[in-house]
């Protein structure tokens, strides 16, 4: 099940709402980044010792959720790598002042590259609570 693309052009067409429309000029580029993106997500299961065609396949992780995560992160990768920033887009500090009318936003992301929110490693699986002892003498 090597070399699946996990979400469609569709599916990241569905996700531009409010502020950023779809970049239509840069559609075939989009789609290769789709590609990127679900070999990315592979390889990163790999790197922390899971296999996410198997874990689909087995039931561990759900094929739409993984596409919906593979279409964000393509997205906010877009997002992010343009030079102006929206209040509804992701971002991770904002700073307001009253007077004269200054306002800032940071993107959750220094860098239009791919990255997985905390929310979404716990939907995937890959965050997992952990106890540990501290031994008191």
């Amino acid at each position: 099940m090597t070399n699946v693309v996990y979400a469609t052009i569709d599916d990241l067409k569905d996700l531009f709402t409010g502020s950023v429309a779809f970049p239509v000029s840069k559609e075939a580029e989009m789609e290769k980044q789709l590609v990127i993106a679900s070999e990315w997500l592979r390889y990163y299961f790999k790197s922390v010792g899971r296999d996410l065609d198997k874990d689909i396949l087995n039931g561990t992780c759900s094929a739409i959720l993984v596409g919906n995560i593979v279409a964000n992160v393509v997205k906010r990768g877009f997002v992010n790598s343009v030079s102006t920033i929206a209040p509804d887009q992701d971002v991770s500090q904002v700073s307001q002042s009253a007077g004269p009318y200054s306002m800032s936003y940071s993107p959750s992301s220094g860098s239009s590259g791919f990255y997985l929110r905390e929310s979404e490693k716990k939907v995937l699986g890959l965050l997992r609570n952990t106890a540990s002892m501290i031994k008191l003498y």
